[in-house]
């Protein structure tokens, strides 16, 4: 997934949030256009090419706030017709798989959110299963304080 897109919505969240000072629940989706270039680095015979992938996301993201200072929060995401093409080889891609993840949060704590996706392509050897990890930290007064991306990709 977009990685723009996930600070997009732990924004979104932590702004609720650090607005919501009773109980309540909130339940949003949506479809949210993608378009990126993507490295597939196991592409062409291994020398890798960019894949330009086009589509939708359709996004399901429930938050609930509780009398004590506590977010519990639901991400669903999978991808819509995303597919893509090899600006090397012209071999065609698909995103798929689904990104679900779950947490709770409260104000000076911490939590951390895992992604996983697919590039998939025509034959043998030229899959993309790309890892992400984020972990962001609010302190006491509700602000960010940090926010780390690391991610990481291996051939299939």
């Amino acid at each position: 997934m977009k990685r723009a897109t996930w600070l997009t919505l732990a924004l979104a969240l932590l702004l609720a949030f650090s607005l919501a000072p009773t109980a309540h629940a909130q339940t949003d989706q949506g479809r949210i256009e993608y378009d990126e270039y993507v490295f597939v680095e196991c592409a062409n015979g291994g020398a890798g090419e960019e894949v330009h992938l086009t589509g939708y996301l359709h996004v399901t993201f429930s938050q609930t706030f509780d009398n004590a200072g506590g977010v519990h929060v639901k991400m669903h995401a999978n991808p819509q017709g995303i597919s893509g093409i090899g600006q090397t080889t012209g071999d065609t891609y698909r995103g798929t798989g689904v990104s679900k993840t779950q947490f709770n949060l409260k104000v000076g704590e911490q939590s951390t959110i895992v992604d996983n996706f697919n590039i998939i392509g025509q034959g043998p050897g030229n899959n993309l299963l790309v890892h992400s990890t984020f972990h962001i930290t609010v302190n006491a007064n509700g602000n960010l304080t940090a926010w780390v991306d690391n991610s990481h990709s291996e051939c299939r």
